[in-house]
């Protein structure tokens, strides 16, 4: 005997798979921004019931907005985000003073030139213009030259490292010439540095070990190089 219809066991099992159906398309229509689906409920053999969802309630309008309202809020939290990995010449922390301290702990000195914030003064290190920090020259050439030149910082014991930019500063009276560049802590020899007159400033990291006093002194023929962004940590 053929069977004309669905029992009322199997009517109850349609009905709920349609619903769980609906519940599904519901959420992804949630998650993936669509207003309106469509969905089919076999009530009896080749004649399905065609149920369309079209707008959805305000509640499901102001789920979308909350999530692209965080969604927002998020990439503005990861836009201010600072980088971890930043060289400390380029970032001065909380715990660094920068280059008008550089420049302000300077006492003395011989063949040096101090460059305090200023529109009118400046010195020129590769492609870029300084208008803060230091210079220190060398004349060990000219017949009445005045030799090395240094730079005396009085540190008071505050301070464990110096960051700072060193490079040939661009003047055309003088030569392309290298240089060496000698630290002493507390009046005693401690390192020095080759520096390279045929190119951009580079960034060097002195070990200042909370010495009370620091002298940087140029080694060369007949020249001049530049320390800009300077950083003393504690």
């Amino acid at each position: 005997m053929e069977k004309k219809g669905l029992s009322s066991l199997e009517m109850i099992l349609s009905i709920l798979a349609s619903l769980a159906t609906v519940g599904s398309i519901v959420f992804a229509m949630l998650w993936g921004n669509a207003k309106s689906a469509t969905v089919q409920i076999e009530q009896e053999p080749g004649k399905p019931i065609e149920i369309r969802i079209v707008d959805l309630p305000e509640i499901y309008d102001n789920l979308f907005k909350e999530k692209e309202k965080l969604k927002e809020e998020l990439d503005q939290q990861n836009e201010q985000t600072i980088p971890v990995n930043v060289p400390a010449t380029t970032l001065a922390s909380v715990e660094a003073e920068t280059d008008v301290i550089l420049a302000n702990v300077i006492y003395s000195g011989k063949y040096h030139t101090i460059y305090p914030l200023s529109e009118s003064n400046s010195f020129d290190m590769g492609s870029d213009t300084y208008r803060t920090g230091f210079t220190i020259g060398a004349d060990n050439y000219s017949l009445f030259g005045e030799g090395n030149g240094f730079a005396l910082f009085d540190l008071k014991g505050k301070y464990s490292k110096l960051h700072v930019d060193v490079g040939r500063v661009n003047r055309t009276d003088l030569g392309i010439e290298d240089a060496i560049l000698k630290v002493y802590l507390n009046g005693e020899y401690i390192t020095e540095y080759q520096l390279s007159g045929q190119q951009p400033p580079k960034p060097i990291s002195i070990e200042l070990n909370y010495a009370q006093d620091l002298k940087l002194e140029i080694e060369g023929s007949k020249i001049v190089y530049g320390f800009a962004n300077g950083i003393f940590e504690f």
